[in-house]
């Protein structure tokens, strides 16, 4: 027996297409073949990036912020106002606050898009973590997925930005 959406409504004046989205939008095929779950946080997260490699060799450079979307024991989703290279030639600390932890850890861009209406750039980022690193991010991500479940928008236990990217970064350059 199909699930009570895939019963097709002959009553197409009450329908209004509903139960045709519900039936394209609930299985993300992205999100099934993810080797990862994912957190989506219900606020951007606030978070240091910092580069501290280049082709391998350890570098000293200066910390910026990012906003983190989501984030799984594999890596994250994060927009930035820098245009980033994508590959493994740079490899950054994210580091952030959240429920009263701290997570840290090293990733490098696999994937960057655009934003062209505020000239920012959306980033997906691997984490580069050993198998204990994995182990205690995703401990962290799965109580905080718990929590949000529970208290949905009234989650706010970590470096969260309340508002859009645009005007994160646009304050962020005034303050420069």
């Amino acid at each position: 027996m199909g699930m009570a959406f895939d019963k097709e409504d002959n009553n197409k004046e009450e329908d209004r297409g509903y139960h045709r989205y519900i039936r394209k939008t609930v299985f993300a095929p992205y999100e099934i073949s993810r080797k990862f779950f994912r957190v989506k946080f219900p606020y951007l997260l606030e978070t240091e990036m910092t580069p501290v490699y280049v082709k391998g060799r350890e570098v000293a450079a200066g910390k910026t912020h990012v906003l983190v979307r989501n984030m799984g024991p594999g890596g994250m989703c994060f927009v930035s106002d820098l245009n980033l290279p994508v590959g493994k030639d740079i490899i950054y600390m994210f580091s952030s606050e959240i429920m009263e932890e701290t997570i840290t850890a090293l990733a490098y861009v696999v994937w960057m898009r655009k934003l062209e209406a505020h000239d920012l750039y959306e980033y997906g980022a691997e984490f580069e973590v050993n198998e204990h690193e994995r182990s205690n991010i995703q401990k962290l991500l799965m109580k905080v997925q718990i929590k949000i479940n529970k208290e949905n928008m009234l989650f706010d236990e970590g470096n969260f930005v309340y508002g859009y990217p645009e005007d994160y970064f646009r304050r962020k350059r005034k303050q420069k």
